[in-house]
């Protein structure tokens, strides 16, 4: 699970303990058979990109495989881990951004569906997103991203929208990272 605390009261994780290795996908698929691929759903959770995990009950697939769903619940880093947005950071990226990590993680999750699905019995080529609060935010941020157009068939988003996040310009963002990273005594990446 993701560095972080069930800071919310209905939180009940799965996966015990907590690892910057949390990187992981939950797969549930019917009975096979020999019928044709089956709709996927990638489901990005709620929780405020600061808690959350794809292993909590509450996003069990085994409902919606028993109809016919591959589905499919996706970790992804949050908070510092997931938005930290710092010069050096950009400097390495290929894309000339920072702080986009946790959205970074969902299209690799998205891409890694893409290519291994069919081995359990889903379409590729009809993969739907979804997510509810800030996996809802996460659904827009994938919907727009280049990165993910090919990627997308459909999605559902439930209780959040990007709109909902103020945009802070990345020089600003860096900015306010920075500040908190030099309040840590590690104003820079090697430090």
């Amino acid at each position: 699970r993701a560095m972080q605390l069930p800071v919310f009261g209905d939180m009940n994780f799965r996966a015990n303990g907590m690892s910057e290795d949390c990187l992981y996908l939950n797969v549930w698929t019917p009975d096979p058979s020999d019928a044709a691929r089956l709709p996927v759903l990638v489901y990005f959770y709620g929780g405020g990109f600061i808690a959350g995990d794809g292993s909590e009950p509450r996003y069990d697939g085994a409902a919606l495989a028993r109809r016919g769903i591959v589905t499919v619940t996706v970790n992804y880093r949050l908070n510092i881990f997931g938005l930290f947005a710092h010069p050096e950071l950009r400097a390495e990226s290929p894309h000339g951004c920072a702080g986009n990590y946790g959205f970074l993680d969902q299209n690799a999750a998205l891409r890694w569906v893409r290519d291994n699905i069919a081995a359990f019995g889903g379409d590729p080529g009809r993969v739907t997103i979804a997510g509810e609060s800030a996996g809802s935010m996460s659904v827009n941020a994938q919907m727009v991203s280049p990165l993910s157009k090919e990627l997308i068939a459909g999605a559902i988003g439930s209780s959040g929208g990007i709109g909902a996040l103020p945009p802070i310009p990345l020089e600003e963002a860096e900015q306010r990272w920075l500040a908190f990273a030099q309040k840590l005594g590690a104003p820079s990446l090697a430090a």
